[in-house]
C-alpha cells in the first residue's frame, strides 16, 4: 500500500512538473512573439501619432514630426526619402479610399508592410539600399563615415556622400529609431535618438 501511495505521489509530482514546464514554454513563446512583433515596427507609436495630427483640419498645431526625414520602400526595391507633409499628400491623392485614416496608412507604409508605386515619387529622392551597412554597429558607422557626434546627437554632412550612400546611412539611423532632420544652415542632417 505504501508503495502505491509513493507511486501516486511521484506521478502527481511529474504531472505538476509537466504543467509548469508547459506554462513556462507558453510564456517564453508569448514573449518571443511579442519581441518579434516589436522588431517589425520601424517607427514608434509616438511618431505615428504626431505625424497623424496633420489629418485633423481643426488642429492649429503643426507637429515638428512632419518635417523629419522619413523613408518608404517603393515597388522597384528602391527606397524613397520623404517627410510627413509629402506622405500626407500621397495619402490624400492615392490611398484615401484604401485606408480609413492617415495613421493606418502611415503605419503600413513606414513599417514597410506596403510599398509606394514608383510613379508617385520624385525619382531624384530615391536610392538603392546598401545592405552591407545595416549589419554594422553605430560606433562603426560613425567611425567609418566620419559622422560628428556631440552629446548623443549626430551630424552627417549631406554633400560628402553619393545618393545611395547618403540614403543608406540615413535609413540606417531611421530603422534604429533616430529622428532625422535637415539643418539648412549647415547643410547637414541632424540625427537624434528617439526618447
Amino acid at each position: 500500500m505504501q508503495k502505491n501511495w509513493r507511486i501516486h505521489q511521484i506521478k502527481n509530482f511529474l504531472d505538476n512538473l509537466k504543467m509548469k514546464i508547459y506554462s513556462l514554454f507558453l510564456g517564453v513563446l508569448f514573449w518571443f512573439s511579442l519581441i518579434s512583433c516589436k522588431q517589425d515596427e520601424i517607427i514608434s507609436n509616438e511618431m505615428l501619432n504626431q505625424l497623424s495630427t496633420i489629418e485633423n483640419k481643426q488642429n492649429s498645431y503643426i507637429s515638428e514630426f512632419l518635417f523629419y526625414t522619413l523613408f518608404v520602400k517603393i515597388d522597384n526595391d528602391k527606397y524613397y526619402i520623404t517627410d510627413g507633409r509629402e506622405l500626407y499628400d500621397i495619402y490624400i491623392n492615392n490611398y484615401r479610399e484604401d485606408y480609413s485614416n492617415y495613421n493606418d496608412f502611415l503605419y503600413d507604409i513606414l513599417n514597410q508592410k506596403t510599398t509606394l508605386k514608383e510613379d508617385m515619387v520624385n525619382v531624384n529622392k530615391t536610392f538603392i539600399l546598401r545592405h552591407s551597412l545595416m549589419n554594422k554597429s553605430i560606433n562603426n558607422i560613425v567611425k567609418d563615415y566620419s559622422i560628428n557626434k556631440a552629446k548623443n546627437v549626430y551630424r552627417l554632412n549631406a554633400s560628402l556622400k553619393s545618393q545611395d550612400e547618403l540614403g543608406s546611412l540615413l535609413y540606417y539611423f531611421f530603422i534604429k529609431r533616430f529622428y532625422i532632420s535637415f539643418d539648412d544652415y549647415s547643410g547637414s542632417y541632424v540625427l537624434t535618438p528617439s526618447p
